[in-house]
C-alpha cells in the first residue's frame, strides 16, 4: 500500500514538472513575492526556518539549498552546513558562501537583514500557515520560488494536497462509534497561558485526529482560564520537557485530564513544523485520544522518497 502511494505521488510530481516544461520559461519568472523580486530560479539558498526546511525537503525541492538552520530537525537536511538561527543568523558565513537568497518564517533582526541586503542577498519571510488555505498558499509560494510560477505551484499543489488527504484519512482510522468527540487542550507552557487556538495548524490536526479543540473558537493563542476550567479537557498536550512541571501545577489538578493522568508530551518540532510533521502530529494525537486508533504507514516524506520507512 505504501509503495502504491509513493508511486502515485511521484507520478503526480513528475507529471507536474513535465507539464511545466511545455510552458515558456517567461511564464515562470519574473514575479514578486513578499517584496522580493525573482527574475530566475535561485541556485544558492539558505533556509533559516526549520519548518520551511522540512517543507522543502518534503517536496524534494532542495537541490538549490546550500545551508540549513542550526536548530534543524530534518535528518537529511542536517547534511548541509548550519548558518545559524533566525534569531542569530551567521550573516558573515551567508555572505562569504555566496548565498543568493535567505528564507525565514519570522523577521530577522534589523542589523542582520541590513547586512544581507547590502551584500546583495535577498531575504524572504514566509509566515507559518494557520489553516488549510494558508497552508496551500505557503506551499505554492515556496514552490514558485524554487521552480517558478507554473511548474513550482503545480508541484507544490500536488504535494500539499497529498499531505491534507493523508491527514483527513486519519479521522477515518479511529472508532467511529464514539458519540462525543474527546476534548483536547494543547498548551505551550506550564501555566497553561499560551494555548493552541482555532487559528493554528495544531487545532486542525486535533480535528483531523477526531478530537475537539476546547479553544477552537479563540484566536491568537489566548484562551481564558475560566473557560478552560469550564471546558475541562479530557486530554492536555504540551511540548516535551514541560509535562513534569505541568502535572504538578496545583492550579489545574482538578481538571479531568490531570485527574486521569492524561497529560502528554509531544516533540516541539511536531507542534511547529508544517511539512510531514503535520501528519505525524495528527497520527500521534489520534493514538493518544482514541484507544482503538492505529496509524497506518510511515511519514509522507518517506513515502514521497519511495522509502516507505516506518516511524
Amino acid at each position: 500500500m505504501k509503495k502504491a502511494i509513493a508511486l502515485i505521488f511521484c507520478v503526480i510530481l513528475i507529471s507536474g514538472v513535465l507539464a511545466g516544461c511545455k510552458k515558456s520559461a517567461t511564464n515562470e519568472y519574473p514575479f514578486t513575492l513578499g517584496g522580493v523580486k525573482f527574475t530566475e530560479k535561485p541556485s544558492r539558498v539558505v533556509i533559516l526556518s526549520d519548518s520551511i526546511t522540512e517543507i522543502v525537503w518534503y517536496m524534494q525541492m532542495n537541490a538549490a539549498v546550500i545551508g540549513r538552520p542550526e536548530d534543524c530537525t530534518v535528518e537529511k537536511a542536517k547534511e548541509k552546513p548550519s548558518f545559524g538561527t533566525q534569531e542569530s543568523p551567521d550573516t558573515q558565513k551567508i555572505i562569504s558562501d555566496r548565498a543568493e537568497l535567505v528564507i525565514c518564517d519570522s523577521d530577522l533582526n534589523d542589523d542582520a537583514r541590513d547586512a544581507l541586503l547590502r551584500a546583495g542577498v535577498k531575504v524572504l519571510t514566509l509566515k507559518p500557515a494557520i489553516n488549510r488555505a494558508t497552508l496551500k498558499q505557503l506551499y505554492a509560494n515556496i514552490g514558485s520560488v524554487f521552480y517558478g510560477l507554473n511548474t513550482g505551484k503545480e508541484w507544490a499543489e500536488s504535494a500539499v494536497n497529498q499531505l491534507l488527504i493523508s491527514m483527513d484519512d486519519v479521522e477515518r482510522s479511529y472508532d467511529t462509534e464514539e458519540e462525543v468527540l474527546p476534548t483536547v487542550c494543547m498548551t505551550f507552557d506550564t501555566g497553561m497561558i499560551k494555548i493552541a487556538t482555532g487559528d493554528t495548524m495544531i487545532s486542525m490536526a486535533i480535528n483531523c485526529a477526531g478530537g475537539l479543540n476546547i479553544a477552537e473558537d479563540a484566536e491568537g493563542y489566548q484562551f481564558d482560564t475560566e473557560l478552560l476550567r469550564t471546558a475541562n479537557p479530557q486530554f492536555v498536550l504540551c511540548p516535551k520537557g514541560a509535562g513534569y512541571t505541568l502535572r504538578r501545577n496545583t492550579d489545574f489538578q482538578d481538571l479531568g485530564a490531570f485527574v486521569k493522568g492524561r497529560v502528554y508530551e509531544l516533540d516541539y518540532s511536531l507542534l511547529t513544523n508544517q511539512g510531514d510533521s503535520l501528519l505525524k502530529l495528527t497520527q500521534r494525537i489520534g493514538e493518544l485520544i482514541h484507544p482503538n486508533f492505529k496509524a497506518e504507514g510511515g511519514s509522507i516524506s518517506s513515502l514521497a522518497n519511495g522509502e516507505g520507512a516506518e516511524e
